[in-house]
Order: C-alpha cells, then structure tokens, then sequence
C-alpha cells in the first residue's frame, strides 16, 4: 500500500492506494491542524494497520459505504489534473 499526500487549489488530503489502485482519503479536516508533508508523516494512521486494501481501511475506519468511501486513484488523479478544478496545478507527494 502506498500513502500520498495531494495538494490541490481548494483542498489537501491523504490517499492510501492499494495494488488494485484503489484508494481510501483522509481530508485534511480530520487532522488537528494545516496538512502539511510533516504532518502527513507524523499522523497515526492505527486503523489502517494490517490493511491491505483501500476497503479494508474502510472497515477497518468503520464510516460510511464503501462505494462512497473508497475511490478509483486514476479518477482522482483525472479529476485533479482537470484545468478548471486547478488551474494552477497540483502536487501528489508518495511518502
């Protein structure tokens, strides 16, 4: 499983994308203060441990639907290079 952190014109979050390129997102409300690559790195992330699947941290986070919850990264990433939701780009960081 892989961890991002995206930077985008109106919002930042955490994706945790696993080998089916599926994704599971933390926003950057659920942190107790601005989502920076430090922050990122420093956040517990306990309930995604053992997880091998964006759905598995979906169960295992325990909100919502799964089909609400977790997203195709590829429709992430189309969505977030779309020049009129950033037109000044955006930033995926993999730590």
């Amino acid at each position: 499983m892989k961890r991002f952190l995206v930077n985008t014109n109106g919002d930042s979050f955490v994706a945790f994308v696993d080998d089916n390129n599926k994704a599971y997102t933390f926003d950057a409300v659920v942190f107790d203060e601005p989502l920076t690559l430090d922050v990122a790195k420093n956040q517990d992330y306990g309930a995604t441990d053992g997880c091998e699947t964006a759905e598995e941290i979906h169960y295992s986070v325990g909100c919502g639907d799964a089909e609400d919850t977790v997203i195709d990264w590829n429709k992430i990433i189309a969505e977030e290079k779309n020049q009129w939701t950033n037109p000044d780009g955006f930033e995926i960081i993999e730590f």
